[in-house]
């Protein structure tokens, strides 16, 4: 084979320019080298490149050895064609724009940051407050406290030792409602911004992206437009390492799959200093091919569903508990029962002597108390944090009832795929836990006993007992 270094690309009556591409292997690197070799402002969003005959070159292999050829010894050229966005007035600039063009001017909402916030890993609480939260796409809330369980610290530990030390394209995959995001989000907050420039992309089904840049102390978020991904990511940036976290990515959701491709070509032509995660609101990555994964150096983390022990761990703490006991309903019902208030500020030592009680007494009391709480939500929440932190349990009902009527074809799923390869309404059905064993596989349960009894009433009881010995876990 000839040596495939140098691409020969040519526009109109240009000079034919020589691309180096030495190690290139996606069209997405191709293009972007041609684009800095000719100096293509940042505003064109599209290079095609097209041979002999019109036909457009749109995978590496494709290009015949031809188009690598000097063109002295009879070698050829591509021909080159940039298009600007839709946005962007091609004709007032010419294909090339100005000899110095300036930079498209965006509407950034800037705001700016008081500090970068710093991880323990032996702590058991983090906080984002709203000045990280506001136009992420995660809640918008004053303050969100994260109880740190197990699962918290390894996907802190994914973040840091595989994706930013060793350079892997990372996957973080599980169940919506357990966590993916925000400790996504709590991992952004805590890179130093000196070294790190952060972009966070939040996806949506229906609407455009919210995009959120963090450098040094500023933050900077707007709405932008599917086809803008490129020119964002091709931006300059403060510092020499750039990370992006897509979140809320689905194969089902409108251009997800084009925005992922751009930011896979983006990070490929600079694996050294670039960085890629992405956050799946799938509990599994579409089917994918191992020789793609080990050249893309792939690798996926999952995020599992909650215990009933860990929501009860979570809520025995006095700091956590605060912050989301407005989310259960039955709290003043319990606490009555319980003789108990959750609601004075004083000590447990002031506690006890207001009851009577031996202050140890009081804490397993209160203890006692918040497990009820706790086991009496479970029944909808499952396995849920955002069902069983965040909603009232007359939302959890209503969510839970409109997903399963929109269950249409629920034969086909579970003969197909038992869970961990639905996309949609389906995975907000469905729970996942690891297997009992490093051999065991992930295992799927349905969401929480509520939800089974949902899709009893409606698809009846032969399929969901079929449907139960097919996923059954222990967890629920």
């Amino acid at each position: 084979m000839s040596d495939r270094s140098y691409l020969n690309v040519k526009h109109k009556d240009l000079p034919n320019a020589e691309v180096n591409v030495t190690g290139i292997t996606r069209m997405g690197g191709i293009q972007q080298a041609v684009k800095e070799a000719l100096s293509v402002p940042i505003g064109y969003g599209l290079i095609q490149l097209f041979d002999k005959d019109g036909h457009e070159i749109t995978d590496v292999d494709d290009i015949p050895d031809a188009y690598f050829k000097k063109i002295k010894e009879g070698g050829l050229s591509l021909a080159l064609q940039a298009t600007p966005p839709p946005s962007r007035d091609a004709s007032s600039v010419g294909l090339f724009g100005p000899k110095n063009p300036k930079r498209q001017k965006t509407d950034w909402s800037e705001s700016c940051l008081s500090s970068i916030l710093t991880y323990d890993p032996h702590s058991i609480l983090f906080q984002l407050d709203s000045e990280y939260l506001a136009n992420t796409g995660l809640p918008d809330k004053k303050k969100l406290v994260l109880y740190c369980r197990s699962l918290f610290h390894k996907q802190f530990d994914f973040l840091v030792e595989r994706v930013i030390k060793e350079g892997v394209f990372g996957w973080i995959l599980g169940p919506p409602g357990t966590g993916k995001s925000t400790t996504a989000l709590a991992f952004a907050s805590t890179l130093d911004r000196n070294e790190w420039t952060i972009t966070w992309i939040h996806l949506f089904r229906s609407k455009h992206p919210i995009c959120v840049r963090l450098e040094g102390e500023t933050k900077k978020s707007r709405t932008i437009h599917p086809n803008e991904i490129a020119n964002v990511l091709e931006a300059e940036v403060a510092s020499k390492n750039h990370i992006v976290l897509i979140d809320g990515y689905a194969t089902a959701g409108n251009d997800h799959i084009e925005i992922l491709k751009d930011c896979d070509e983006w990070r490929d032509y600079n694996r050294e200093n670039r960085r890629l995660v992405v956050v799946c609101s799938m509990s599994s990555r579409f089917k994918s091919k191992p020789e793609e994964d080990l050249q893309d150096l792939v690798e996926e983390f999952y995020v599992f569903s909650w215990t009933i022990d860990e929501f009860i761990s979570a809520v025995n703490l006095d700091d956590f508990f605060t912050n989301v006991k407005e989310s259960f309903d039955s709290i003043e019902a319990v606490a009555e029962t319980k003789a108990i208030s959750e609601t004075e500020s004083v000590s447990e030592t002031e506690s006890a002597s207001k009851t009577r009680m031996d202050p140890i007494d009081l804490v397993q009391q209160r203890q006692d108390w918040r497990k009820e709480l706790v086991a009496s939500k479970f029944y909808f929440a499952g396995g849920s944090s955002r069902f069983m932190f965040l909603f009232p349990t007359v939302k959890v009902i209503q969510y839970l009832q409109n997903s399963v009527d929109e269950v249409s074809d629920f034969n086909s799923y579970v003969r197909v795929s038992t869970g961990t390869r639905a996309d949609g309404v389906v995975n907000r059905l469905f729970s996942l836990y690891p297997g009992l064993s490093r051999n065991d596989g992930n295992k799927v349960s349905i969401a929480s006993q509520y939800a089974g009894y949902l899709l009893a009433t409606k698809l009846g009881p032969d399929l969901v007992y079929h449907l139960a010995k097919t996923i059954r876990h222990d967890c629920n």
